[in-house]
């Protein structure tokens, strides 16, 4: 179990260009076609991460940079578990439960925060929705 003091949420904030690990609101959606932001209406949705980004491990944290745009992103510890858990297409349910298990948070008390997480790598092209047929 790592540490019960971790930060509840897994975030990333938008600074002149660059993420980087903070606790913070996710920034602002694109609104992009629909002029809505998407967001995670259930939780056996199942995504991924996209093949324009590499990602390296700095301690407890993720450096992740944009292939496409030459961005680059951090996630905190709540967010590496996340986006190491992507690896694999996930649903948030799945993702929940691999937080759970890690920091002392229910899977249910952290859903929003995972949700949360999931429409800023969206919005950041990071990650994407896995069609189920």
């Amino acid at each position: 179990m790592r540490r019960a003091n971790s930060p509840p949420m897994p975030g990333f904030i938008a600074t002149g260009g660059k993420l980087s690990a903070a606790m913070a609101p996710p920034f602002q959606p694109s609104h992009r076609a629909t002029g809505k932001r998407q967001t995670m209406n259930s939780m056996h949705k199942k995504v991924r991460r996209t093949e324009n980004a590499i990602a390296c491990e700095l301690s407890d944290e993720i450096a992740i940079l944009d292939l496409e745009r030459g961005l680059y992103f951090g996630l905190n510890d709540v967010g590496a578990v996340v986006w190491n858990k992507l690896s694999a297409p996930a649903s948030v349910r799945e993702l929940c439960e691999a937080v759970s298990a890690e920091f002392d948070v229910s899977a249910d008390a952290c859903q929003p925060d995972i949700e949360a997480l999931l429409d800023s790598l969206r919005d950041a092209s990071l990650v994407e929705d896995v069609d189920q047929a």
